[in-house]
């Protein structure tokens, strides 16, 4: 710390532990004021300034101390680093000063000292409250008193409390908001300065960044945050204010003089957490119309005022309960304790921006967003359920019920609520769903009574981009199962959207292989009764073959008589003999059609003709008994073993009737041939394939 001597007008410099006894000098700057550098310097003595330092060290040496302190030029403002400490501790300066003198140069009387140029600026507010001991003079550096003697004067025209100039109560028993009231009406030559005028009665140190601008009085703020809990902060009121939490400038807290902090419900306030997007706060939120506008339950009230709390207007920017902006910044609402009800609005985690945005031309021409929203009506439209609004698509009308009941947002949500989400997903209405879907209070509700999802909603009516929303949302789990243990999936495939179904396979985590019940087809099976190819090969695809539970799809694909389908299964691994419920395999199925094209397939795949039906018989006697010689020879060419025994032990060519019929077992050269491609076919297909 450097000081300048009274005796030698030198400065000497001094560590913290070294100080001696010192006055301090307050004043406004003029022209030509003696500087860090022109200390020691003749040229000194031609400047105007040089006669407040030399009256004000006569004045200092006359009360016997040896040394003041003078911003003007005990600062080498050169030196950016000496300059932010000098900042920073500039209000410990002052305090610790053992008087503190206040020039007035525009006053030459103690009726003039309201008017003095002196409460106007910015950092002459700290060297009013700092110091213990002040002693005024006027222009001629005549004595017209001391802060004691003039505290009424002092009091009136800054509307600082006595008890405060006078120290007789801390400073930090003040809110935030009235001693940001103090300097509402100041000014600094350099915007950054209004913020770092004022950390000293905040207890703040933060690094200087001149060319910030305004941004240094929301960092100042955000540092407040950091150190304490006093809503007073928020309680600020400003008609060019845009959108953040945050007041734009000191001049915002003009009227917030007699504003502190009060929470009737606790000992204390929940602390504030920054993040880059923006204050996170436990508060009460009462919702005003549809657009999401409501209002924050601030804990602070008016002194002397115990039956009503402040509330600022917000805005719920994506209606989510999730970021907020303030709005309608040029006005308070009043609370009414005898008719607010914290059961009904419970104190709620929000996140409200900071800062304003921007601004751009096109708000600089409309006057802003809060402006442009006033006059329009935001009512919600009536309706008498959450679910009648969600079928309807009304975001607005959803998110007021939801914000007044915060009942329906508890673990066991109702029915109501339940409903609602899958109506919207099944309707399609993207805003909505998406508004749902991002709340993070909304996991009670995100399945139905019987336990279907949006997603499966979504998926069932076909809404693709409902289905991308939600997935990319990650709440809900792609292979979720309702009551029947059917996922989304089975509900696409169900009916037939290819999309949906593509979707929720690409995920990667679900299954092709769902439903599969006793009263439920799997997907597979539904998607081969309806002949979908696409969707059949999509599905085995993934593996809807693994595990596959219910009837079996190679079966009904014989039943259709689908070539392509069967083929698709095959060629993934369908087990050619594999049975249905009724112990009826693919190959009787296909004979039972007479299906020719499907009977060389299941064969040329490995499909046993020698197996018997639920009759007992082989499949070369069933079709020999029904005298279907082209299916017989078809049997035959394919590798059916004409001497395979049926369960009565007869071979087919005992069921043969006619002499063409008779003559497919009895030609002994035609029945070698037949063996001997019997015995090439087997051989070629002892792996499936």
């Amino acid at each position: 710390m450097r000081l300048v001597n009274t005796k030698n007008l030198q400065l000497e410099f001094f560590t913290d532990d070294d100080v001696p006894d010192y006055a301090i000098l307050s004043h406004t700057w003029e022209q030509e004021e003696v500087l860090f550098h022109d200390i020691g310097q003749e040229s000194a003595k031609l400047k105007k300034g040089y006669g407040k330092l030399q009256n004000c060290c006569r004045v200092a040496k006359e009360n016997g101390f040896d040394y003041i302190w003078d911003d003007t030029c005990c600062i080498d403002k050169a030196s950016s680093a000496e300059l932010s400490e000098a900042i920073n501790s500039m209000y410990r300066y002052y305090q610790e000063a053992n008087i503190c003198y206040v020039y007035l140069a525009d006053v030459s009387a103690v009726v003039q000292i309201p008017d003095s140029r002196w409460f106007t600026r910015g950092w002459t507010l700290q060297e009013l409250i700092a110091p213990h001991e002040i002693i005024f003079f006027d222009q001629h550096w005549q004595q017209l008193g001391t802060k004691t003697s003039l505290v009424s004067v002092l009091s009136e025209r800054t509307n600082i409390p006595k008890s405060i100039l006078c120290n007789v109560v801390e400073l930090d028993t003040t809110s935030i908001a009235q001693r940001m009231s103090w300097a509402a009406d100041r000014v600094t030559t350099r915007k950054e300065d209004s913020a770092y005028s004022l950390m000293g009665l905040f207890g703040i140190n933060m690094p200087l960044l001149y060319g910030e601008g305004e941004k240094a009085f929301y960092r100042l703020q955000e540092e407040i945050m950091r150190v304490s809990d006093d809503h007073s902060l928020f309680a600020w009121r400003f008609s060019g204010a845009r959108g953040g939490l945050l007041a734009p400038t000191p001049a915002a807290f003009k009227h917030s003089r007699d504003i502190i902090p009060w929470n009737p419900f606790a000992p204390y306030n929940s602390p504030f957490t920054i993040t880059n997007k923006g204050v996170h706060m436990d508060v009460s939120f009462i919702p005003r119309d549809a657009s999401g506008r409501g209002l924050c339950v601030l804990f602070c009230t008016t002194i002397g005022r115990r039956d009503s709390l402040i509330a600022i207007h917000l805005r719920d920017l994506y209606l989510t309960m999730e970021h907020f902006d303030r709005c309608m910044s040029s006005e308070f609402q009043w609370i009414n304790l005898d008719t607010f009800s914290l059961t009904q609005y419970p104190a709620r985690p929000l996140c409200v921006r900071l800062h304003a945005p921007p601004i751009s031309r096109k708000d600089r021409r409309s006057g802003g967003a809060d402006e442009a929203m006033n006059g329009r009506d935001y009512s919600p439209r009536f309706h008498s359920s959450l679910s009648e609004a969600a079928l309807n698509g009304d975001s607005g009308a959803v998110w007021f019920m939801l914000a007044n009941n915060v009942g329906v947002l508890s673990e066991v949500a109702s029915d109501d609520a339940r409903l609602a989400v899958c109506i919207a997903a099944r309707g399609g209405h993207e805003s909505l769903v998406t508004q749902l879907m991002t709340r993070r209070d909304t996991s009670g509700f995100l399945a139905d009574k019987n336990g279907r999802t949006p997603l499966s909603y979504a998926a069932e009516a076909g809404q693709e981009h409902i289905v991308k929303v939600i997935l990319s949302s990650a709440r809900i789990h792609p292979e979720a199962r309702d009551s029947d243990g059917l996922t989304a999936l089975w509900y696409a495939v169900h009916n037939r959207h290819h999309a949906c179904a593509r979707l929720l396979l690409q995920k990667g985590r679900v299954s092709g292989n769902v439903g599969g019940s006793d009263n439920r087809p799997s997907a597979l099976c539904q998607a081969t009764l309806a002949g979908d190819v696409e969707l059949v090969k999509l599905l085995v695809q993934n593996e809807a073959l693994v595990g596959a539970r219910g009837e079996p799809a190679l079966c009904l694909a014989a039943a259709i008589r689908s070539v392509p389908i069967a083929t698709i299964l095959l060629e993934h691994g369908a087990d050619p003999d594999e049975r249905d419920a009724k112990r009826n395999t693919p190959l009787h199925m296909a004979c039972v059609n007479d299906h020719h094209d499907m009977v060389a397939l299941l064969m040329r795949r490995g499909a046993s003709p020698d197996r018997l039906n639920t009759a007992g018989k082989t499949e070369l006697a069933f079709a020999t008994l029904r005298g279907n010689i082209p299916l017989v020879k078809l049997l035959l060419e394919n590798g059916a073993d004409p001497k395979a025994k049926c369960a009565n032990g007869k071979t087919a060519a005992a069921y043969a009737q006619g002499q063409e019929m008779k003559s497919l077992f009895t030609d002994h050269r035609w029945y070698k041939t037949l063996i001997d491609r019997t015995s090439t076919n087997r051989s070629g297909t002892s792996g499936r394939s």
